[in-house]
């Protein structure tokens, strides 16, 4: 009986060891990983997504800036999300100081799109597009305004 007895404490000291053998060691951190450059998304249409804003109900004006890292353009436009805007126009900016004005004074509901505005002369880098609106209440929020342009 005391064989056994001994037997058995040592199977079950061994079987308490055991899961620690097996374990695997710990795996080393890992190094960090520097920021990639934010990357410009293409639509289907080859729109470049210029960025949004979400627009602030208490202002009039918003300024989406773009950078030179995306490029020069020949159009632009812009889409509406989650709330209905009234744009009264658009100021585009360009990066050697020029400014394009676009009067459009017109309401957009939630989900639409504007006309595509052709940049005049050679291809532009565009800088920021500056935004004049009136807010349209409807319970839905604030609304984004997404630019996009075309090579």
């Amino acid at each position: 009986m005391k064989g056994l007895f001994q037997s058995l404490t040592l199977l079950f000291a061994f079987l308490l060891f055991v899961p620690v053998f097996g374990q695997h060691p710990p795996h080393p951190p890992k190094p960090p990983v520097a920021p990639k450059p934010p990357v410009v998304s293409k639509n289907q249409n080859g729109w470049d997504n210029l960025g949004s804003k979400t627009v602030n109900m208490k202002a009039d004006t918003d300024h989406l800036l773009v950078t030179a890292y995306e490029g020069a353009f020949t159009k632009v436009k812009f889409h509406v999300s989650k709330a209905p805007i009234h744009v009264k126009s658009m100021t585009i900016i360009f990066a050697n100081g020029e400014i394009q004005h676009f009067e459009i004074n017109k309401d957009f509901p939630e989900g639409s799109n504007s006309k595509t505005f052709d940049l005049p002369g050679n291809k532009r880098v565009i800088q920021q597009i500056k935004f004049q609106y009136s807010t349209i209440d409807n319970g839905n929020g604030k609304a984004v305004v997404t630019a996009f342009g075309k090579h």
